[in-house]
């Protein structure tokens, strides 16, 4: 049997052997399930979910304590935040939340060695987790990260995609002149009202 099913059956055995039928029934009351984390790249939404939860510190802080953290949960079939005491993530680790039979406001780690890309080479802090994507990319339905090379790929991912506009252009010739006589419609020092 290798290591990542043992995991799986010890979840499920954790999961039902304690009588909760949703993985979220043991959640503590500040620790909110959310359909995904703020998108990487947008510090502003990061600072925003930060504002909304009352954390003490914003996510660009260097203080760790009560600080905003949205992660994968140690299910990676679900994503929550919460305000919590930050930790040193080691290189080859990602933060996740761990679910515990008592109120638990710190990230455990899950070890991404099976990631075919995006494992964290460096430690850093669980509440900068943003600056790391592929530890947040989770494949809800089957419960594993999309770096992992067992797991299915899907469309559906945990961090949003950017989306790109499209915009139209203007493309002004610089070769075409622009009439220089003054139009009377428009005031220049030339036919200004004297008693403005």
């Amino acid at each position: 049997m290798d290591k990542r099913t043992l995991v799986y059956l010890v979840q499920l055995v954790l999961l039902y052997g304690h009588g909760a039928h949703q993985t979220h029934e043991r959640l503590p009351k500040y620790v909110f399930i959310v359909k995904s984390c703020p998108h990487p790249n947008n510090i502003i939404e990061w600072e925003n979910a930060s504002y909304r939860l009352n954390c003490l510190h914003p996510p660009t802080s260097t203080y760790m304590g009560n600080a905003y953290h949205c992660l994968p949960t140690s299910f990676s079939n679900e994503t929550v935040e919460f305000c919590g005491e930050g930790i040193f993530v080691p290189p080859g680790h990602c933060p996740i939340y761990n679910y515990t039979d008592k109120a638990d406001d710190k990230p455990g780690l899950y070890n991404c060695y099976a990631f075919t890309s995006g494992c964290p080479t460096e430690r850093f802090s669980s509440k900068d987790v943003r600056k790391f994507p592929s530890c947040l990319n989770i494949n809800r339905e089957h419960g594993c990260y999309e770096e992992e090379s067992s797991c299915p790929k899907t469309s559906v991912t945990q961090v949003p995609k950017e989306t790109t506009n499209n915009v139209n252009t203007v493309t002004i010739s610089t070769s075409q002149s622009i009439p220089t006589d003054s139009s009377p419609d428009i005031p220049t020092p030339d036919n200004r009202d004297e008693t403005m």
